[in-house]
């Protein structure tokens, strides 16, 4: 199990020296007897109910949505979306005296495993005493990583498996970056048959998008300039756009802070409320635990004046098709 320690509740963060190294994710010890001694019920509903001020976890499910599943080992199908899309001129209709045509759906059936993740923080009673708005925001804390970890996951996925295409965004004549957006669209839409519904900008690509539209007068660069999120995904004829302007810091160390997403713009497909079988490019599969929510939170008193803090769940970010997902970096 990975611990953390906090001496100050403003302080960042810093991993515990004696034990494995940071960056590495440890299972839990999640047997009946360990439950039934540390869970923490009141804050479990607390992460239960969190609102996410920060938007990690709506941006974790506009790029890989839940799928709940009951079991941490499950089966899921991975999709032929050129079976799915086939139509022939006459392979519907009956002859008489014999069957419909048997048509067989594309995909392949896989076994995926939930993954135990979880992250413990150290309190010392000293400096916090028993206040339990300080284990709710500690709790927050170890949240809101988990969620950067599994976006950071998920943006990996994509962009290992995306068709990627460079493009400079600058103020030269003719340059158009929403056109290079719905060429990308139309491209993917022709190799796989769906279009993508989702568009994910990274803060400085949504940046360079403005400059590009910035240096010229004429009546559609303005628009363009001016035109919101919301106003883009109806021109470009997807569900949503988003620009994701997170950041991580890759060690306590570091000064500046990495972008998730950075100069990047990438477009896929994601459904809300799928299931183990839609076609959808990337999805996170859950197991639902106690009460229908995907954590738990324990408090284990470890000694008179230390107590840890873990919030544990059990999920895996998965690639079930790697057809149409394009990728855009831009300079």
């Amino acid at each position: 199990m990975k611990n953390l320690i906090l001496n100050n509740i403003d302080a960042e963060i810093l991993p515990c020296p004696e034990l494995p190294e940071p960056g590495q994710i440890y299972s839990l010890a999640n047997d009946s007897k360990f439950v039934s001694a540390f869970f923490s019920k009141a804050l479990t509903d607390f992460a239960g109910g969190f609102s996410d001020p920060e938007g990690l976890l709506s941006l974790l499910e506009f790029v890989a949505p839940g799928v709940p599943v009951d079991e941490q080992r499950f089966e899921y199908k991975t999709i032929n979306t050129a079976d799915s899309l086939q139509s022939d001129d006459v392979d519907d209709v009956r002859q008489v005296g014999s069957d419909f045509k048997t048509v067989q759906w594309g995909g392949t059936n896989e076994l995926g495993t939930a993954l135990n993740k979880g992250l413990t923080v150290r309190l010392d009673l000293d400096s916090f005493g028993n206040n339990p708005k300080i284990k709710e925001r500690v709790t927050s804390q170890l949240l809101a990583r988990l969620w950067r970890n599994d976006i950071r996951r998920a943006i990996d996925l994509l962009s290992a498996n995306a068709t990627n295409t460079a493009k400079a965004w600058d103020t030269t004549a003719l340059k158009d970056p929403d056109l290079d957006i719905m060429e990308e669209i139309e491209t993917s839409a022709n190799a796989v048959g769906l279009p993508v519904n989702r568009v994910l900008y990274g803060g400085s690509a949504w940046k360079r998008r403005y400059f590009c539209h910035s240096d010229k007068n004429s009546a559609s660069a303005i628009a363009g300039r001016l035109m919101s999120p919301e106003q883009l995904a109806m021109i470009l004829g997807v569900n949503e756009v988003r620009v994701s302007r997170e950041r991580y810091a890759s060690n306590t160390a570091a000064v500046s802070k990495t972008e998730i997403v950075g100069s990047c713009v990438y477009l896929f497909n994601a459904l809300q409320n799928a299931t183990t079988q839609d076609a959808s490019n990337v999805k996170r599969f859950v197991v639902l635990l106690d009460n229908d929510l995907n954590y738990r939170v324990y408090e284990h008193r470890v000694s008179s004046n230390l107590v840890d803090l873990t919030v544990e769940h059990y999920s895996n970010v998965i690639i079930t098709s790697t057809s149409g997902i394009r990728k855009l970096t831009i300079s």
